[in-house]
């Protein structure tokens, strides 16, 4: 079993040069990486939504209770780092609206595994000139789901 730390982006910001460092090379990241502080972590909406941050353990978790297409589809939505819903919808295959099976899957798997009833998955930001939405899933969770996926 692997071990787990959460540490928010505020008490990174707090961390010496040299812990930095030291975690960035614990994590395999290369030595000129910085680590994610406030002012390169995509702000997250104060909408009354709490968005969860999954590590790669509590990614792995998610996955094991998801169908292959709920799988299929999660990993075109982190190829990059927000998707266009509509994109989305013609890369599954699935008509406007095609995903609501989808969307109610990772609400209820999110729930779940955060045990909290108002976890939300992504992020929504609405194109209004487009009538389309762009989601995006918090950097870390972002991040584990990438590595999840691609064990």
């Amino acid at each position: 079993m692997t071990d787990q730390i959460t540490l928010s982006a505020a008490t990174v910001t707090l961390l010496s040069d040299a812990c930095k460092a030291e975690i960035a090379a614990h994590l395999g990241l290369a030595p000129t990486s910085p680590l994610a502080t406030p002012s390169t972590i995509a702000a997250v909406p104060d909408d009354g939504w709490d968005y969860a941050e999954f590590g790669l353990q509590a990614a792995r978790a998610f996955l094991q209770g998801c169908s292959d297409r709920t799988k299929e589809v999660l990993a075109l939505m982190v190829t990059e780092d927000s998707f266009s819903l509509r994109a989305l919808e013609r890369e599954a295959k699935a008509g406007e609206s095609g995903l609501r099976g989808v969307w109610t899957g990772l609400t209820k798997r999110t729930r779940t595994i955060t045990g909290d009833p108002s976890s939300a998955l992504i992020i929504w930001d609405e194109v209004p000139e487009k009538g389309d939405f762009i989601g995006r899933l918090t950097p870390v969770t972002l991040d584990s789901f990438r590595r999840a996926l691609a064990e």
